[in-house]
């Protein structure tokens, strides 16, 4: 998500010399990408779309799961449509492979349940948000949860019915469209996230026609970044990246409040840090959104 006024202005002025004539953001807090996803995710089940096929379904209750590079963050979607928000995060496992962030993603669909007060056999449907593409049994695009190739729906439902003593109905979206799709508010638009990764698409209505099909994915972290031969634009732009960024300079001796805000650990910064900087002012927390944002505006 966009992490400061910086990124917008840079993001906005280069596309007004591409010629662009209307533009507009939704800006959301630094730090809240999981929690976007998760809100954006359980709107759209709120609003009783399935999000496999996206088709009508009766009111359910509905566990919901944003599975991010970073974080896994949940919700329950009662069978009225109210919202529950788990207020709990977990770390996405990813660096321990797949069985771990799958038993970690399982666990959540638990804690949330109960964290609910509901028991797991009053449970209808689970709806899964993930960073990639889940078609013909397999994940793609998928390494920041180290699910590439992995039959995720396949693996959940083995672990769901251990767990459920029952199988339940899972299904899976990719999460830049399902913030998409639960942020909407006109029918013609271009949605972007930069987050652990970095993508965009385009939504375009079509009267009559299921939802889904109105998303065109434009995998925007992996087109060429800039001017910067072999680099792609994920790799340059994304919050990942900003925090490397920062701790570069300060590593070579900027003074920043990026530092201060990390509680004087340099192996603390994050993009969160650096976008609250950028905030209060910061030199080279600005300067960092500045480059970053005239990199994402000319991808555009």
């Amino acid at each position: 998500m966009l992490k400061s006024i910086s990124v917008a202005i840079s993001i906005l002025c280069c596309l007004i010399c591409t010629g662009f004539s209307s533009v507009s953001f939704v800006r959301v807090p630094v730090g809240t990408g999981g929690t976007t996803g998760r809100i954006s995710l359980a709107e759209v089940e709120a609003k009783q779309v399935n999000v496999n096929s996206f088709v009508k379904i009766p009111g359910q209750n509905i566990v919901t799961i944003d599975l991010g590079g970073t974080k896994i963050a949940s919700g329950l979607i009662r069978r009225d449509g109210a919202v529950y928000y788990h207020p709990e995060e977990k770390d996405t496992p990813a660096k321990s492979g797949k069985d771990a962030v799958l038993d970690s993603v399982t666990d959540m669909i638990i804690t949330t349940t109960r964290s609910a007060g509901y028991n797991l056999d009053e449970i209808d449907a689970i709806a899964l948000s993930f960073p990639g593409i889940y078609e013909n049994g397999a994940m793609t695009y998928a390494y920041n949860v180290a699910l590439e190739g992995v039959d995720a729906l396949g693996e959940l439902n083995k672990r769901i019915e251990k767990r459920f003593g029952r199988k339940v109905n899972i299904y899976i979206l990719n999460d830049m469209e399902a913030a998409a799709i639960g942020e909407a508010k006109s029918d013609r638009f271009t949605y972007m996230t930069v987050s652990t990764g970095v993508n965009a698409c385009r939504f375009n209505r079509l009267p009559g026609k299921p939802l889904k099909e109105s998303i065109t994915n434009l995998e925007l972290g992996n087109s060429p970044a800039d001017y910067i031969v072999g680099e792609k634009l994920e790799d340059m732009t994304s919050g990942l990246y900003i925090a490397e960024r920062a701790k570069k300079e300060i590593k070579e001796g900027r003074k920043s409040l990026i530092l201060d805000l990390a509680g004087g650990n340099i192996d603390n910064i994050t993009a969160v840090e650096v976008g609250q900087a950028a905030n209060q002012g910061d030199k080279l927390a600005n300067e960092i959104f500045r480059e970053v944002g005239h990199r994402l505006g000319k991808a555009i």
